[in-house]
C-alpha cells in the first residue's frame, strides 16, 4: 500500500509495514533490556522477576565494614532522604562511600561525610570522612545521612549501588 499510512507505520515498530492489520507488541518479559512488566529496574525486581542485586561491588576481601544497613525514602512530591549505618571491622585511616542512582539525585544537605564527586548527571555520588571519622575502627559506627530532590515524574530513583571501600590515595 502506499500514502501517508504505509510511510509511519505502527509506532512500535516504524519499519512495520501498515496493511490495516494492527499487530500488538510483544509481551514484555525479564529479558527485553526495558523497564516494564511491573519491574524494579531494567529486567529485575518487582512481582515478575527476580530480585534486582543490590549489594556493594568491592570484593567482600576488600570491605572494612561487616555491615551496612541502608533505608531510602522517597516521595512523590521528588524529596528523598537516605540513610547508611556502617559498622566497621578493619582500621582505615581514610574510606569513600558511594551511591549510583537509576535516575539523577540532587543532593542538597549531608552529615557525617562530605561530597568528594559527583558526576554530570548526578548519577554517582562519592562521599569522603568528616574530619572526625577519617579514622575508623573495628567496632565503630558510622552514621551518613542525604537529602535531596529527584525529577517528581512518578519513578523514585532506586540506589542500584552502594559502596563503602578505603581509601588510599596513590604514592
Amino acid at each position: 500500500s502506499s500514502g501517508i499510512n504505509a510511510e509511519y507505520g505502527d509506532a512500535w515498530d516504524p519499519k512495520q509495514v501498515c496493511t490495516g492489520e494492527v499487530k500488538p507488541p510483544p509481551e514484555p518479559t525479564c529479558e527485553d533490556g526495558i523497564k516494564n512488566n511491573g519491574e524494579q529496574m531494567v529486567d529485575c525486581g518487582g512481582p515478575n522477576c527476580e530480585a534486582c542485586y543490590e549489594e556493594p561491588t568491592e570484593p567482600i576481601d576488600d570491605r572494612i565494614y561487616s555491615k551496612l544497613d541502608f533505608t531510602q525514602k522517597d516521595w512523590i512530591d521528588g524529596n528523598i532522604n537516605l540513610r547508611a549505618v556502617v559498622t566497621i571491622k578493619k582500621e582505615a585511616s581514610d574510606w569513600r562511600y558511594t551511591m549510583f542512582f537509576t535516575k539523577p539525585v540532587d543532593i542538597r544537605s549531608h552529615w557525617g561525610c562530605k561530597v568528594i564527586t559527583v558526576n554530570e548527571f548526578q548519577t554517582i555520588w562519592t562521599f569522603g570522612p568528616m574530619p572526625w571519622t577519617k579514622k575508623v575502627k573495628p567496632g565503630q559506627k558510622i552514621n551518613l545521612g542525604f537529602n535531596g530532590k529527584f525529577e517528581p515524574d512518578g519513578e523514585a530513583p532506586q540506589t542500584v549501588t552502594k559502596s563503602f571501600v578505603e581509601y588510599k590515595p596513590d604514592e
